[in-house]
């Protein structure tokens, strides 16, 4: 049994075609249209160095181009609106202003990544 393939362009009267394809040239998760639609750097899949994959960043709803903005190494999600919180201010009834804590790893984690979310902090001293 023979296999032959043939090209349209090894036909006779047949140019080579021009053909694009979009592909994950740097293995980041991300298509390379989808590099130009997001600024990103389609050969670099930390575009701002921070540590995490572009891809990686958009599916934990941080901003893959912000070197300060990173999925959490504990695992704690990250709700989509948490760039949308303003600070109002300290009174009751008031949306407190972002403040972050660290965890378990010593990463800090932002209050406004669970705006989603209802929070319970407990605050303790021992003396």
């Amino acid at each position: 049994m023979f296999l032959t393939l043939l090209t349209l362009s090894s036909l006779p009267g047949c140019a080579p075609a021009s053909v694009s394809v979009d592909v994950d040239a740097d293995g980041d998760g991300l298509l390379g249209s989808e590099e130009a639609d997001l600024g990103t750097d389609p050969a670099k899949p930390d575009s701002d160095d921070d540590g995490a994959d572009d891809g990686t960043e958009l599916t934990a709803h941080t901003d893959p181009l912000d070197g300060g903005e990173y999925p959490y190494k504990g695992g704690w999600a990250i709700d989509s609106c948490h760039a949308d919180i303003q600070g109002e201010g300290y009174a009751n009834g008031d949306v407190s202003e972002d403040f972050s804590l660290p965890d378990q790893n010593g990463q800090n984690v932002h209050m406004y990544s669970f705006c989603a979310r209802e929070i319970y902090m407990v605050f303790a001293a021992f003396w």
